[in-house]
């Protein structure tokens, strides 16, 4: 497996979004993007993306369930070259992931959920 860079960090707050959104916009001046989500998704679960440089920091209002691999709680998302061949190492290697379309799920030995991604420069490389 090969990463190639961070595409996102995540943070998660069970309430009040918008205090968040203008805590990281207004007061740290960074700016929001478009959030690159299924609108089922967007519906369900408020929240907001903020961009800087090439890299996101995406802000997610939901309540925690506390499982392995929590999606929408605090991770880092990388994108790796093959993310079919990620797929694969981590099964080789007996990692427990979830597979939600081209969105990995994974947990390193500290719990800490970690997300991988097709890297769209590489894609069909």
């Amino acid at each position: 497996m090969k990463i190639t860079r961070i595409n996102h960090a995540a943070l998660n707050v069970p309430a009040g979004v918008e205090d968040m959104e203008r805590f990281y916009t207004g007061l740290l001046g960074i700016p929001t993007v478009p959030r690159d989500i299924p609108p089922e998704f967007a519906a369900r679960i408020p929240g907001f993306w903020l961009q800087l440089g090439e890299t996101q920091l995406h802000v997610i209002q939901a309540e925690l369930k506390g499982v392995a691999r929590e999606p929408t709680g605090r991770h880092i998302a990388f994108y790796v070259a093959d993310i079919e061949a990620a797929v694969a190492t981590l099964a080789g290697a007996g990692v427990a992931h979830d597979r939600f379309g081209g969105v990995v799920f994974l947990a390193d030995p500290g719990g800490n959920t970690i997300e991988l991604q097709q890297d769209p420069r590489l894609a069909g490389a």
